[in-house]
């Protein structure tokens, strides 16, 4: 497990056909980690790789087992970050869901604003889940509001 003191990693997914799929990104303040691999001790079922020029500080699992048994208060700070964790990853189904592209790309936008400086358009549309020409669309349709 990652903390990420400066910098933006990206998480992705190679499926059955080889595809690679974007699924995430941990940006300055974030965790970074496959956490239900970490949890269960399993392979990573994610590819993680630095986007940019990154700090971040790592914790083996057991070295972070051992800071939770701690005390009753380094137990409900890893209940906070799970339940952190688990609220991103609602927003984020919620929001391929019910959002409009131009709304998760406005969401995005809000949560890292120079990302467009440090990826391409290609990766964050791919990551939005629409097509590099319908990011341009959104993206000039912002410019003229």
């Amino acid at each position: 497990m990652g903390f990420v003191s400066s910098g933006i990693f990206r998480l992705s997914h190679i499926d059955g056909n080889a595809n690679e799929w974007i699924v995430g990104y941990s940006f300055k303040d974030d965790f970074v980690c496959d956490y239900p691999s970490l949890m269960s001790k399993t392979n990573s079922t994610v590819n993680i790789q630095a986007s940019t020029a990154c700090e971040v500080y790592l914790l083996t699992s057991d070295r972070l087992n051992q800071f939770w048994e701690t005390d009753m208060d380094t137990q409900r700070l890893g209940r906070q970050i799970a339940e952190n964790m688990f609220a991103e990853i609602y927003r984020r189904l919620l929001g391929f869901y019910c959002d409009t592209p131009e709304q998760r790309y406005q969401t995005l936008m809000k949560r890292c604003p120079d990302l467009q400086k440090h990826l391409s358009l290609k990766e964050i549309a791919q990551f939005l889940g629409i097509t590099s020409e319908t990011l341009s669309r959104i993206r000039r349709k912002q410019l003229f509001k």
